[in-house]
């Protein structure tokens, strides 16, 4: 359940983090800078160490791509440090420490959803269990710095770039790295090795709530487009340039085929069971009729929306 070290140039490391949150270190002229913590604080704190000792620097800043447990879970082995995230959603935040991210209402709903999942039989993956060990016991904070659109650390030719871009939520913000090349996207995009192109279902479609909307798959081919060459996900493993470009292109005709097919009038069974989606993965998952059921709904949203 560690997961590895992957090495970007020479001043990237990525912890590709098996069940949680990819943490990555870009070292700086400043020092080091870490993106997002997953939930793990032990694991949190040797990878800062590992990273401290590999670059011969302290620590300077986190940045927080958004508000969600398994990104900012492990904050706390940072709370020495400026930590920043997007402003729009700050206010939630604040709001939710004080009621449902309370250490004791973390710990009632723990409880709950073990006794849910005994009264319903029901085997725990290890994600769940792992949710369960660390969500009710971590310190979790304010961040000390909030950006409204967008910050910039360090100099011109070495500039890191913390961009508040929404997507998956209006406080999802990307890093861009251009010396060398790097993006990371957050949960505006998932990988897996053993998927479709590098993309996961269970990641890009049900792991992710309420689904993949328009407009993030309009951010990646922005990214697809630009002179970026890697791409570090929110959850999974780094990619490059074409991979990067194969998974928002097998988005966009996923999406194309709902859209479609509400505009002519599909209902949400017949649209489970077309043939048309047989392309989209080797064997049909058995959380199939989740995803569908819920592209289904967002993109009925965004259509409306647009009328």
């Amino acid at each position: 359940m560690i997961g590895r070290y992957v090495e970007i140039g020479d001043r990237i490391v990525v912890l590709e983090n098996e069940y949680d949150a990819n943490l990555t270190c870009i070292s700086s002229e400043e020092g080091l800078i870490f993106v997002d913590t997953g939930r793990r604080d032990n694991l949190a704190l040797k990878f800062r160490k590992d990273m401290e000792q590999k670059f011969n620097k302290e620590t300077s800043h986190l940045l927080i791509t958004h508000y969600h447990f398994d990104h900012y879970g492990a904050m706390a082995v940072f709370n020495d440090v400026e930590i920043i995230a997007a402003q729009s959603g700050y206010k939630d935040f604040s709001l939710a420490l004080q009621t449902y991210l309370t250490k004791e209402k973390r710990r009632e709903d723990v409880n709950e959803w073990k006794e849910e999942y005994r009264k319903n039989n029901i085997e725990p993956d290890a994600g769940r269990l792992l949710h369960w060990e660390y969500y009710p016991r971590n310190e979790i904070f304010l961040p000390t710095k909030q950006v409204k659109d967008e910050l910039i650390l360090g100099n011109d030719s070495e500039k890191i770039v913390f961009k508040v871009v929404g997507g998956h939520s209006k406080c999802t913000a990307h890093v861009y790295i251009p010396f060398e090349a790097v993006v990371h996207v957050s949960d505006n995009l998932a990988t897996d090795s053993n998927g479709n192109d590098g993309v996961f279902l269970g990641h890009s479609m049900f792991f992710y709530r309420p689904g993949i909307s328009s407009k993030t798959i309009d951010i990646l081919e922005q990214i697809s487009s630009s002179p970026i060459e890697t791409t570090i996900p929110g959850h999974g493993p780094v990619i490059n340039k074409e991979q990067t470009t194969r998974i928002t292109k097998y988005l966009r005709d996923f999406n194309i085929i709902i859209r479609s097919s509400i505009n002519e009038g599909l209902s949400l069974d017949e649209l489970i069971n077309d043939s048309r989606f047989t392309t989209f993965y080797d064997t049909k998952p058995d959380y199939w009729s989740t995803i569908i059921q819920r592209q289904y709904n967002l993109i009925s949203e965004e259509i409306q929306i647009k009328k």
